[in-house]
């Protein structure tokens, strides 16, 4: 669904290489912004106790260089740069449409919180899914939107064939 953040992906180059992506496609981007599971922590030599943090900082980060029109300096807990300035910026303003994995209530309560679109695989267990959709409503409401069903991606598995 998108670049996984906290692990191996600068912010500065996912943003400016979606940006690009953005120029390049029209303006038809969606942002698949995701925080990624335990083994690619622990294979990164990252604590996944830090995910959550990494996580926000680096959205946070992308979203400010695709919306500040001067060059800036970032001295985040994970991120410094000394100066952000991306080129190209994207072509949807304020920024392309952001999806983030949203299969626990915390990620749904988050997604619901900065505006993005969430995506959640759940495969057996539609009543977590449901509760998860009903959080990231809930969430998105406290912080001034309301969601569509297209803000909402599930992922299920399906087997198509001639019997049961």
């Amino acid at each position: 669904m998108g670049a996984t953040l906290p692990t191996t992906n600068p912010p500065i180059r996912v943003a400016e290489e979606y940006a690009m992506i953005d120029c390049m496609s029209g303006g038809r981007l969606i942002a698949g912004l995701m925080r990624g599971i335990p083994h690619e922590y622990l294979a990164y030599n990252i604590p996944p106790s830090e995910s959550w943090a990494r996580q926000r900082e680096a959205v946070a980060l992308i979203v400010k260089a695709w919306t500040e029109p001067e060059p800036f300096g970032w001295e985040g807990e994970y991120y410094q740069f000394r100066q952000v300035s991306i080129w190209p910026k994207p072509l949807q303003q304020p920024h392309p449409p952001i999806v983030v994995s949203a299969s626990t209530l915390e990620s749904a309560r988050y997604a619901g919180s900065i505006g993005a679109s969430m995506g959640i695989v759940r495969y057996a267990d539609l009543a977590a899914a449901k509760a998860c959709i009903t959080a990231y409503r809930e969430s998105a409401l406290e912080h001034g939107w309301s969601p569509t069903p297209e803000n909402v991606l599930l992922g299920v598995n399906v087997c198509i064939a001639d019997s049961d």
